[in-house]
């Protein structure tokens, strides 16, 4: 009995090809071999925790970029590996503008250094207060025009709050005034004391956020010489100031 045997698999050629002497420096390279899925997903990973980082560095962004190069080209998962490298670029960028030109004391040095007199007019607190809602704001990498026009944005709208708290002339809502204008105390009833007292006063001459800083210095004082007596600002007064602080917030 035969019995019949079939190979499989490539045998090698018994005739091989001569070597070309006449080649140099041939280099031979070798991408290994990465399963696109994978690939994905482990990238997926990677940009989340990247992006939630504190600090990224350029390693970690190299690292992405490479592995984002090994999918490829004309997939979706490149296009999608793309768009979230060019995030991640940009929040390096945004970190290190707040950490190097956001801070507001550096941000303040650098408005005043432009000499905007109408930054300038304004007054110390006046100033802090601008400079406290522009700090979010990247504005010392825009052109100088729109420097100015965004900051005269701010000092409008501070003016404007000023001038609401000048025509207020009623215990309901006042503190909701002040606290527009960062203005706050230790307690309730300091609150509803110095309110009262202000609400009496000619503030007609308040043209800055400082003038009135130096008006509640004053009022404080008086009242620090004759102790704290009953505010007439009742419990419910705040509830609606507190209320109203939120709604703003909102």
């Amino acid at each position: 009995m035969t019995a019949n045997t079939t190979k499989t698999g490539t045998i090698a050629s018994v005739h091989t090809q001569p070597i070309d002497r006449n080649l140099k420096n041939i280099t031979v390279t070798s991408t290994p071999y990465s399963n696109p899925q994978s690939l994905y997903s482990t990238m997926g990973e990677c940009y989340k925790k990247l992006y939630n980082q504190e600090n990224i560095t350029t390693e970690e962004i190299n690292e992405f970029r490479s592995m984002v190069e090994r999918l490829a080209a004309d997939s979706d998962k490149y296009a999608e590996g793309q768009f979230k490298l060019r995030k991640l670029k940009k929040k390096v960028k945004a970190l290190q503008n707040h950490k190097v030109d956001q801070k507001p004391e550096t941000l303040q040095d650098f408005l005043i250094n432009q000499k905007i007199e109408s930054f300038i007019n304004i007054g110390s607190f006046g100033r802090k207060w601008v400079v406290e809602r522009l700090v979010e704001e990247e504005i010392k990498s825009a052109p100088e025009h729109e420097i100015e026009s965004q900051l005269n944005e701010k000092i409008l709208l501070l003016k404007e709050h000023l001038s609401l708290m000048k025509e207020h002339d009623k215990a309901e809502g006042f503190m909701g005034r002040l606290s527009e204008l960062d203005i706050t105390f230790e307690s309730d009833l300091l609150a509803g004391k110095v309110a009262e007292k202000l609400l009496l006063k000619d503030l007609s001459d308040v043209n800055t956020l400082s003038d009135l800083h130096r008006i509640i210095d004053a009022v404080r004082n008086e009242i620090e010489e004759t102790g704290i007596v009953d505010s007439t600002f009742e419990e419910r007064t705040f509830e609606q100031f507190h209320q109203q602080a939120d709604d703003i917030e909102k």
